[in-house]
């Protein structure tokens, strides 16, 4: 009798321990759990973390804050545009496949499950699980602040370093969530993945470029004046 309640004893351990796993099972590295009811509806209530689907390859004002790289060699960058934040898709080779407008005033982090992305919400420590059209296929909390993690420049995944490069400093210290181009090294060569120009910075130096032309224009004017007023004094 004692034997027997023993084994049922152990049985039904090993089937909470499942559940528990199967429960957590988006191995994205977060420690997770479920999201509550009143969450969820307070989400969608008030439209955060709304998902639109793409219908072309993205263009990001800053360039991008973090990058994901999944099992098969693709990878996806996130970067903030207005209050919107998006995220876009690329296969090994760098070939822009899908990507996603996330309606967010927060900062957000991809990372994969799979085949499929997860969106890490800072502001909610929430994580949704998408696939390539959109759909939600789970959403959990996550109590862990892994914003630092995610958006690390660094990354060696089986033997091969990705690296996430700043326009103009590069400093593994820095991770200001302006990273304009991402590297792969594989056997000490180096390949371009992606890289960007960013728009604000282009509009910074345009900017600047119409300015010291009004100033320079300016002083020309004034000095023509001054000129001419002192040859009219003159005479």
């Amino acid at each position: 009798m004692k034997r027997r309640y023993l084994v049922l004893c152990v049985m039904l351990v090993i089937v909470l321990l499942a559940s528990t796993i199967e429960a957590s099972a988006m191995n994205t590295g977060f420690l997770t759990e479920d999201m509550s009811e009143e969450d969820r509806n307070g989400a969608q209530e008030n439209n955060m973390g709304k998902v639109d689907m793409l219908s072309s390859e993205p263009k990001f004002l800053l360039g991008f804050a973090n990058y994901a790289i999944s099992p098969s060699g693709c990878f996806a960058v996130s970067g903030s545009y207005l209050t919107n934040n998006l995220i876009a898709v690329y296969d090994s080779d760098g070939n822009y496949l899908y990507g996603y407008s996330v309606n967010n005033p927060g900062s957000i982090a991809v990372s994969w499950v799979d085949d499929n992305i997860a969106v890490y919400f800072v502001r909610s420590n929430t994580i949704r699980v998408l696939d390539q059209n959109g759909t939600v296929l789970s959403e959990e909390t996550s109590d862990d602040a892994m914003y630092n993690q995610l958006t690390a420049n660094t990354q060696v995944i089986q033997d091969t370093t990705y690296v996430a490069k700043h326009w103009f400093i590069n400093h593994e210290l820095l991770r200001w969530g302006s990273y304009t181009k991402l590297v792969r090294i594989s056997d000490g060569v180096e390949c371009v993945l992606w890289e960007c120009v960013p728009i604000f910075l282009v509009c910074c130096i345009s900017m600047l470029g119409v300015g010291l032309v009004l100033l320079t224009t300016v002083v020309v004017i004034r000095k023509r004046n001054h000129r001419i007023s002192s040859e009219q004094e003159k005479n």
